[in-house]
């Protein structure tokens, strides 16, 4: 609201800008000798003055454009960060292999005192000490993960 307001009285100093020296040009003409020559001046500096005034309009139109446009951005970065970590699939009903029907939630099982569970898709849900799920691509890199966590790497 207020910058709107800004913004107008922006433009309207600018058409002042352009307005009164023009007026004042056309006073000025017709007091000289040479009305013609003081009319060709007063239309210079009409079209100087229209010239930077509305180059400064333009600047503040830019501005705006730019600012709604990182805001359109911020928004899909937003959304495509969303989209790229999902919540875990532990409430959606997991599907058993062998007979296609739905049985509930995969059983968990246990590695190294941390509880995990195969999704359907072949991916490996750990739960954490907060118990949130954090999905691993699969059960070799769920084992490496619980296996740096409790300081079980193997050595090479």
């Amino acid at each position: 609201m207020l910058r709107n307001a800004i913004v107008s009285t922006f433009g309207f100093l600018c058409t002042g800008l352009v307005v009164i020296p023009t007026l004042i040009g056309i006073v000025v003409a017709f007091q000289t000798p040479n009305p013609g020559l003081g009319l060709l001046l007063a239309g210079c500096v009409f079209l100087v003055s229209a010239f930077f005034a509305g180059g400064a309009i333009t600047l503040v139109n830019i501005a705006d454009n730019t600012r709604e446009a990182l805001e359109v951005l911020r928004r899909m970065e937003q959304a495509e960060r969303a989209t790229r970590n999902p919540a875990p699939k532990s409430h959606q009903a997991f599907t058993a292999a062998a007979d296609g029907k739905t049985v509930g939630t995969a059983p968990t099982e246990v590695y190294r005192g941390y509880q995990y569970r195969i999704t359907e898709k072949g991916e490996a849900e750990l739960k954490l000490s907060n118990g949130n799920w954090r999905t691993l691509p699969s059960i070799d890199e769920l084992k490496a993960y619980v296996n740096a966590l409790t300081g079980n790497v193997p050595k090479r």
